[in-house]
């Protein structure tokens, strides 16, 4: 939930809540409290925080009631649901149709209809509605418009692979059903949409509510080439304060999980950072550089063969632990710093740099022009003949971020700027009862005879 002094927004699940919440951020002026992006107190109805926010206008999102249905079961696939977040099966059309859950959702917000919700922002018209919304309580800027607008277009959100489309998954007797079923929502959406039936029914589709002509791909393209002139496109300040907020939530989410942000690693972990430590050994390195060092579990494996480690991590948390370890300080340096504003040439070169478990977490808060930009700057800021080690699990179909042909693009990235592979291998392991697959992958930096 989101609170303003004149509004209360609630965070209505498989609507684009998350993304909205990022709209949110960019007016921090505007915002009295806002929960957590990863906390579940972030889907409570407005009747939870009455006090807070009784009297104010009341808002949530609504999407196509197909869309939602669709999304919301093949989320339960994946992640399960609150508090155990065990995955369930997925539904079948049918049960999809008949289940009367979308109302139960809605109706939970609305307290059964003693609640009039003022304001609708739809999941398929997002900027627009919310920049409307509020426009009603402050003065937006042209600029902080154009701000919102960019940040939405580098939204990517938790969107699963899976066909979207409404008309491939459900028979037209199905769509009436599921509308039949959930009355509630179909009204919202009667209310709200403005064009008679849904599109899935046969209704017509409502045009985009911007009008502007769009820029030819040529046009799009080279002025976003002339924003990147001689650096990566940063986007405004207010972006990539956004991003570090949405860095350091996913990177104390993942401590609270156990995995490489905690003080310890658990056995896979171990058996990794050995086959990692056996494969750059055999030589001491004068200048390391460790991205994404999470609690210095790994940072401490490479202080034995290194003159000077600097190990960065957005988490501050991760940091402060870090800096517990007992390490020296003359010789490792822990640095609070996202890695995409941290100036990897200006402290090198580096003989050895390292991204252990980390870069698919930048591929999911960047874009992947920001992604290829790094590659670039570590190829640029590493000494001929210094290496480059990246390992990175293989997840499965539950673990979209870590789905293979994924780390193989991100692994790709590196040899396309220039690195040359010298050894890849994955291994295979075991952790919390569950198979995991890590793909390990040594890089050098070819001198000037190679290059010739």
């Amino acid at each position: 939930m989101v609170i303003g002094e004149r509004f209360a927004w609630g965070h209505l699940g498989r609507t684009g809540g998350d993304a909205t919440l990022d709209l949110f951020m960019a007016l921090p002026d505007l915002i009295r409290f806002a929960d957590p992006v990863d906390s579940a107190a972030k889907h409570a109805p407005f009747t939870k925080r009455a006090a807070e926010t009784r009297g104010k206008v009341l808002a949530l999102n609504i999407r196509r009631l197909p869309a939602w249905m669709l999304s919301n079961a093949h989320r339960r696939t994946r992640v399960g649901t609150y508090p155990d977040f065990e995955p369930w099966q997925m539904l079948s059309p049918h049960q999809m149709a008949e289940s009367k859950e979308a109302d139960q959702t809605l109706l939970m917000f609305a307290h059964h209809g003693e609640l009039k919700i003022d304001r609708w922002l739809r999941t398929e018209f997002l900027v627009d509605d919310f920049l409307a919304f509020v426009s009603e309580f402050t003065e937006i800027s042209e600029a902080k418009r154009r701000e919102i607008r960019a940040l939405a277009s580098t939204r990517r959100g938790d969107s699963f692979s899976y066909d979207h489309d409404p008309a491939h998954w459900f028979s037209p007797g199905q769509l009436e059903a599921m509308y039949r079923n959930n009355p509630a929502w179909a009204e919202v959406e009667r209310q709200v949409y403005g064009d008679g039936d849904p599109p899935a029914l046969g209704g017509s589709r409502r045009p985009s509510r911007d009008p502007r002509p769009r820029a030819g791909i040529t046009a799009r393209i080279s002025s976003r080439l002339k924003d990147a002139r001689g650096r990566r496109l940063s986007g405004p300040a207010a972006k990539r304060e956004h991003l570090a907020r949405k860095a350091e939530w996913a990177f104390a989410a993942r401590a609270r999980q156990g995995d490489a942000g905690e003080a310890e690693p658990d056995s896979l972990d171990r058996a990794n950072h050995d086959r990692q430590i056996t494969l750059v050994g055999g030589r001491r390195y004068p200048n390391v550089l460790e991205l994404g060092c999470g609690a210095g579990v790994f940072t401490r494996r490479l202080a034995e063969i290194a003159d000077r480690v600097v190990a960065v991590d957005a988490a501050p948390a991760a940091i402060a632990r870090a800096r517990e370890s007992g390490l020296d300080p003359q010789r490792v340096d822990f640095r609070l710093a996202s890695v995409m504003d941290y100036d990897v040439r200006a402290a090198g070169p580096w003989d050895l740099v390292v991204m252990s478990e980390t870069v698919y977490e930048y591929g999911w808060l960047h874009p992947l022009f920001d992604v290829g930009w790094l590659a670039s700057e570590l190829f640029a800021a590493t000494r001929a003949g210094g290496r480059f080690l990246m390992a990175n699990t293989y997840g499965g179909e539950k673990e979209y971020l870590l789905s293979p042909w994924l780390i193989d693009t991100y692994r790709d990235l590196f040899l396309n700027v220039g690195y040359r592979r010298v050894e890849e291998e994955v291994r295979r392991g075991q952790k919390d009862g569950m198979e995991y697959q890590t793909l390990i992958t040594l890089f050098t930096k070819p001198g000037p005879e190679e290059e010739s």
